[in-house]
């Protein structure tokens, strides 16, 4: 029988939070509501002429530290980046995110195992 690694708690909270951290990035919000004064303030500033950019910088090293693994990982196994993008930054499930790609589920799980064996020895060892 084939031992399964298990992963600690503390990685997938860690995992969750990259994702977290991304999805504020990329939509502006910062972590707040989107109907918060504060994330109306980070989208449009106090000139509602300007752009609608972010310009407040998102520094989180725990994050980061995550993300700077991602990206070291895409140049070792992109089919491992994908799959940890697209289970933690989408809202659809291991099954569907499987037919969206065009394989079967166990592959898209296996994917994502590998990647998270691959990410969590890389992150302890100091990437």
């Amino acid at each position: 029988m084939r031992a399964k690694k298990s992963f600690n708690i503390y990685f997938e909270k860690r995992l969750n939070h990259w994702a977290r951290w991304v999805v504020n990035i990329n939509t502006g919000l910062i972590g707040y509501p989107p109907e918060s004064s504060i994330a109306s303030f980070h989208k449009n500033g106090f000139d509602h002429n300007r752009p609608k950019t972010s310009s407040i910088p998102i520094h989180d090293p725990m994050a980061e530290e995550v993300n700077t693994g991602i990206n070291r990982m895409r140049t070792v196994n992109p089919l491992y980046t994908d799959a940890i993008y697209s289970y933690y930054i989408t809202p659809k499930k291991p099954k569907e995110l499987a037919v969206d790609r065009g394989i079967a589920p166990r592959t898209f799980r296996e994917r994502l195992f590998k990647a998270k064996c691959w990410l969590e020895e890389n992150l302890n060892y100091g990437l």
